[in-house]
Protein backbone atom coordinates (compact mmCIF):
# COMPACT_ATOMS: atom_id res chain seq x y z
CA UNK A 1 0.00 0.00 0.00
CA UNK A 2 1.44 3.32 -0.92
CA UNK A 3 1.06 6.13 1.14
CA UNK A 4 -0.54 10.13 -0.14
CA UNK A 5 1.84 10.94 -2.12
CA UNK A 6 4.17 8.64 -2.30
CA UNK A 7 5.54 8.33 -5.27
CA UNK A 8 5.79 4.80 -7.74
CA UNK A 9 8.01 3.90 -10.48
CA UNK A 10 7.10 0.79 -12.76
CA UNK A 11 9.90 -0.09 -14.99
CA UNK A 12 9.29 -2.05 -18.07
CA UNK A 13 11.45 -3.53 -20.62
CA UNK A 14 10.57 -2.84 -24.24
CA UNK A 15 11.43 -4.30 -27.09
CA UNK A 16 14.64 -3.00 -27.91
CA UNK A 17 17.29 -3.46 -31.28
CA UNK A 18 18.96 -6.89 -31.46
CA UNK A 19 21.74 -7.14 -34.50
CA UNK A 20 23.91 -10.14 -34.59
CA UNK A 21 27.15 -10.50 -36.53
CA UNK A 22 26.93 -12.97 -38.96
CA UNK A 23 29.40 -15.22 -37.31
CA UNK A 24 27.29 -15.44 -34.86
CA UNK A 25 24.39 -16.86 -36.60
CA UNK A 26 23.16 -20.03 -35.34
CA UNK A 27 24.99 -22.89 -35.78
CA UNK A 28 23.43 -26.70 -36.84
CA UNK A 29 24.58 -27.60 -33.36
CA UNK A 30 22.49 -25.12 -31.70
CA UNK A 31 19.58 -25.53 -34.41
CA UNK A 32 19.54 -29.41 -33.57
CA UNK A 33 19.71 -28.71 -29.85
CA UNK A 34 16.95 -26.92 -29.48
CA UNK A 35 14.54 -28.41 -32.09
CA UNK A 36 15.05 -30.72 -29.31
CA UNK A 37 13.98 -28.70 -26.03
CA UNK A 38 10.76 -28.60 -24.61
CA UNK A 39 8.47 -25.83 -25.75
CA UNK A 40 9.75 -22.30 -24.24
CA UNK A 41 5.86 -21.31 -24.65
CA UNK A 42 4.66 -24.00 -21.80
CA UNK A 43 6.73 -22.42 -18.81
CA UNK A 44 6.36 -19.03 -19.73
CA UNK A 45 1.92 -19.77 -19.56
CA UNK A 46 3.23 -21.92 -16.35
CA UNK A 47 4.41 -19.19 -14.63
CA UNK A 48 2.59 -16.42 -16.27
CA UNK A 49 4.92 -14.38 -17.62
CA UNK A 50 3.59 -11.97 -19.93
CA UNK A 51 -0.32 -13.13 -19.43
CA UNK A 52 -1.02 -8.76 -19.64
CA UNK A 53 1.24 -6.76 -22.03
CA UNK A 54 0.56 -3.48 -21.99
CA UNK A 55 1.71 -1.05 -24.85
CA UNK A 56 3.87 2.11 -24.07
CA UNK A 57 0.61 3.91 -23.89
CA UNK A 58 -1.62 1.44 -21.78
CA UNK A 59 1.03 1.42 -19.13
CA UNK A 60 0.46 5.26 -17.96
CA UNK A 61 -3.43 5.04 -18.76
CA UNK A 62 -3.53 2.10 -16.51
CA UNK A 63 -1.46 4.22 -13.50
CA UNK A 64 -4.21 7.19 -14.23
CA UNK A 65 -6.84 5.08 -13.92
CA UNK A 66 -5.83 3.34 -10.44
CA UNK A 67 -5.72 7.13 -9.09
CA UNK A 68 -2.22 8.03 -9.45
CA UNK A 69 -1.69 11.68 -10.97
CA UNK A 70 1.31 13.47 -12.08
CA UNK A 71 2.25 10.48 -14.36
CA UNK A 72 5.00 10.95 -16.51
CA UNK A 73 7.45 8.52 -19.07
CA UNK A 74 10.95 8.34 -20.04
CA UNK A 75 13.04 5.84 -21.60
CA UNK A 76 16.60 4.57 -20.60
CA UNK A 77 18.77 3.20 -23.06
CA UNK A 78 22.24 1.75 -23.74
CA UNK A 79 23.62 1.27 -27.19
CA UNK A 80 26.12 -2.10 -26.85
CA UNK A 81 27.77 -1.58 -30.00
CA UNK A 82 31.52 -3.64 -29.61
CA UNK A 83 32.99 -2.24 -32.62
CA UNK A 84 31.78 1.54 -32.11
CA UNK A 85 34.91 3.44 -30.86
CA UNK A 86 33.75 4.94 -27.76
CA UNK A 87 34.28 1.64 -26.40
CA UNK A 88 37.49 0.97 -25.33
CA UNK A 89 38.91 -2.86 -26.08
CA UNK A 90 38.59 -4.50 -22.30
CA UNK A 91 34.82 -3.30 -22.81
CA UNK A 92 34.22 -4.17 -26.04
CA UNK A 93 35.41 -7.79 -25.16
CA UNK A 94 33.15 -7.78 -22.14
CA UNK A 95 30.37 -7.24 -24.38
CA UNK A 96 31.06 -9.93 -26.83
CA UNK A 97 31.79 -12.06 -23.64
CA UNK A 98 28.44 -11.28 -22.49
CA UNK A 99 26.80 -12.31 -24.95
CA UNK A 100 28.47 -15.69 -24.48
CA UNK A 101 27.34 -15.76 -21.37
CA UNK A 102 23.56 -15.27 -21.84
CA UNK A 103 23.98 -17.71 -24.36
CA UNK A 104 25.65 -20.23 -22.62
CA UNK A 105 23.11 -20.06 -19.38
CA UNK A 106 20.58 -20.37 -22.29
CA UNK A 107 21.32 -23.56 -22.66
CA UNK A 108 22.28 -24.53 -18.96
CA UNK A 109 19.25 -23.52 -17.87
CA UNK A 110 17.20 -26.22 -20.24
CA UNK A 111 18.81 -28.90 -17.61
CA UNK A 112 19.73 -31.28 -20.87
CA UNK A 113 22.20 -34.17 -20.63
CA UNK A 114 23.67 -33.31 -23.63
CA UNK A 115 24.75 -30.01 -24.24
CA UNK A 116 28.41 -30.72 -24.42
CA UNK A 117 28.55 -30.43 -28.85
CA UNK A 118 26.48 -27.19 -28.64
CA UNK A 119 28.76 -25.81 -25.74
CA UNK A 120 31.88 -25.84 -28.05
CA UNK A 121 29.59 -24.35 -31.42
CA UNK A 122 28.85 -21.32 -29.21
CA UNK A 123 32.46 -21.09 -27.65
CA UNK A 124 34.05 -21.89 -31.54
CA UNK A 125 31.52 -19.15 -32.69
CA UNK A 126 32.38 -16.51 -29.65
CA UNK A 127 36.26 -17.25 -30.03
CA UNK A 128 35.74 -16.16 -33.56
CA UNK A 129 33.89 -12.75 -32.97
CA UNK A 130 37.01 -11.84 -30.48
CA UNK A 131 39.25 -12.89 -32.81
CA UNK A 132 37.70 -11.21 -35.80
CA UNK A 133 37.41 -7.54 -33.03
CA UNK A 134 41.30 -7.90 -32.30
CA UNK A 135 41.81 -7.98 -36.19
CA UNK A 136 40.00 -5.28 -36.33
CA UNK A 137 37.73 -6.68 -38.65
CA UNK A 138 34.43 -4.98 -37.99
CA UNK A 139 30.72 -6.43 -37.72
CA UNK A 140 28.93 -3.93 -36.48
CA UNK A 141 27.19 -6.24 -34.40
CA UNK A 142 24.47 -4.26 -31.51
CA UNK A 143 22.45 -4.79 -28.94
CA UNK A 144 20.18 -1.93 -27.41
CA UNK A 145 18.44 -2.17 -24.76
CA UNK A 146 15.24 -0.25 -23.82
CA UNK A 147 13.57 0.55 -20.45
CA UNK A 148 10.10 2.78 -20.06
CA UNK A 149 10.37 4.42 -16.72
CA UNK A 150 7.07 5.40 -15.56
CA UNK A 151 6.48 7.67 -12.86
CA UNK A 152 3.50 8.72 -10.59
CA UNK A 153 2.21 10.01 -7.25
CA UNK A 154 -0.53 8.77 -5.41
Amino acid sequence: MLKSNGICLCLSARRGIKCSAKCLDITEAEKDFWSKQPNVQDDMEKYQVCQFPMSEAEIPLSMQEHGFRNVSTGYALIDLTPDNEKYVAPMAESIIEADRQCALEAINSTHSANTDEVIVAVNKKYDERISLYRAGIKQWDTSVSVTMVIRGVK
